[in-house]
């Protein structure tokens, strides 16, 4: 059982990666996060692993805004993991002050060329994000589904950086 969170996910992208690769899917961006959740990192929830409870993993769900963009008190990510089954941004008073354990955002793109890095926005926000929550951490994934075959590329982001880059080709 995997006890670290980083590479709970990372197995589920291989496995989402080897599938992706073969198969005769066709879908859009929030398809992919959803098969992903439901086919891939579900399967390694377990009570004594990193993920013990379905209910940490939240699709489509907010997350504080960074400091100094107040505008909007949260925004929607993709794919969020708390440490708790129960927790959500929100403190009682309904000011987004939690911040979860892990953010990951996608990007799918079906036309044109192999994209061969992650959206700027996403790449910037999630670095400053995990500069300003030293104990939350992200993954950027990119899937490419056209003419020049099928791929997913993904890179851990934490402290601010961009830490690890995986590519399948």
């Amino acid at each position: 059982m995997r006890k670290r969170i980083d590479r709970f996910i990372e197995d589920a992208f291989i496995d989402f990666d080897d599938w992706f690769q073969d198969a005769e899917w066709v879908g859009k961006e929030r398809d992919a996060v959803n098969l992903f959740v439901m086919g891939f990192l579900v399967k390694g929830v377990q009570p004594s692993a990193a993920v013990y409870d379905l209910r940490q993993i939240r699709i489509e769900v907010p997350v504080p805004q960074l400091s100094g963009h107040r505008n909007k008190p949260a925004v929607g990510k993709d794919l969020v993991i708390w440490k708790d089954p129960l927790e959500t941004a929100w403190d009682t008073y309904y000011n987004s002050v939690n911040v979860p354990w892990v953010i990951v955002e996608w990007k799918f793109k079906r036309k044109g060329r192999k994209p061969n890095w992650f959206d700027d926005y996403d790449a910037k926000w999630l670095m400053e994000f995990t500069k300003q929550n030293p104990n939350t951490f992200a993954y950027l994934v990119q899937l490419y589904a056209g003419k020049e075959g099928r791929e997913i590329l993904w890179a851990k982001v934490k402290n601010g950086e961009i830490k690890i880059a995986n590519r399948r080709s």
